[in-house]
């Protein structure tokens, strides 16, 4: 992981200096002096050679330090601090989706393979992976504002005319719980609904279609045959035997949908106004603000990495072999 998070570092870095505009001047605004540009050069350290303000970057990360932001002027480690719980509350939510929805209808579709329900399943989950995420996070915005208003919320992370809970985990849904806050959680619950929904179209389409190919290889399987042979019924050996040893490619695919929904969550937090990393890189984006775009790069990149890591570890607890072998 960590030439990984440094190759990040290094991209993210370089690509940032190469644009061609000056993120100084266009935070310094229009009626600054060149007086004032240069000393907010000095301030942020961008007059130095890029070798040197490369080093002294990486310096800050191993401290915690991501900068400042060129537009608010505000510590980028806080902004992240701010940002990220509401990014993972969001992607963890689409992953939790995808899997519920996803595995059983691979299971359903390797059940009766070749059959009408394998066609349906396989059907819903080649549209679901073809839809443009942008565009079904528009029409789900759409349908709550049209279907279900007053009920269903369409933007935002929290009601307004409400006070938020106290920030202990970051994640409002296990915040509000932690606190008693039963009507906050709804509130919450409401909110994360529909973002959630939008980005989870993809993890549900590929968990649909590894948990059928797994589950079809595994039913031709020396074991899942003798298990038959001897005449356990098929209802123990699909949901026990077979389905254990599928889940080890449907694990690797879940870190796979990990990283994917933190990269799709940007339009989808965009569009709906969710208060994520998603939202702030875009909006740092606009602003040329080049320090807090770094700062999301290597944290989104850090936190796939640490996902990553848990799929490893799990599959020892999924499949014996690994943990005999181990």
């Amino acid at each position: 992981m960590v030439p990984v998070l440094f190759g990040v570092i290094v991209i993210a870095f370089f690509l940032s200096r190469v644009v061609p505009s000056d993120p100084v001047k266009f935070a310094a605004g229009p009626n600054a002096t060149d007086e004032m540009i240069e000393r907010l050069r000095d301030d942020f350290g961008t007059n130095l050679p890029i070798s040197k303000q490369f080093i002294r970057y990486v310096g800050g990360i191993f401290q915690g330090d991501f900068g400042r932001s060129f537009s608010t002027r505000r510590p980028v480690s806080e902004d992240l601090k701010r940002f990220f719980p509401a990014t993972l509350e969001l992607v963890i939510a689409a992953l939790i989706l995808g899997q519920i929805i996803g595995i059983p209808l691979g299971i359903v579709s390797a059940r009766y393979q070749g059959r009408w329900p394998d066609h349906l399943s396989r059907i819903f989950a080649l549209g679901a992976i073809s839809l443009p995420g942008f565009w079904l996070a528009m029409l789900l915005q759409l349908v709550a504002f049209t279907l279900f208003a007053g009920l269903m919320p369409y933007t935002g992370r929290f009601d307004m005319n409400l006070i938020l809970p106290e920030t202990i985990t970051g994640l409002l849904l296990v915040d509000t719980l932690l606190v008693g806050d039963l009507t906050g959680f709804v509130v919450a619950l409401k909110h994360l609904f529909f973002p959630a929904l939008a980005l989870s179209a993809l993890a549900i389409a590929t968990s649909a279609r590894m948990s059928r190919a797994a589950m079809v290889d595994a039913m031709e399987r020396d074991f899942v045959l003798t298990a038959r042979a001897i005449g356990l019924p098929h209802r123990i050996i699909l949901y026990r035997d077979a389905f254990r040893f599928a889940m080890v490619p449907v694990l690797t695919m879940i870190g796979l949908e990990f990283s994917w929904l933190m990269a799709g969550s940007v339009l989808v937090e965009t569009i709906f106004t969710w208060p994520g990393l998603g939202w702030y890189l875009v909006e740092a984006s606009l602003q040329l603000d080049y320090n807090p775009i770094i700062g999301t790069m290597v944290l989104l990149g850090l936190a796939t990495g640490i996902a990553n890591i848990i799929v490893d570890v799990s599959y020892a607890v999924v499949d014996p072999r690994i943990r005999i072998g181990s």
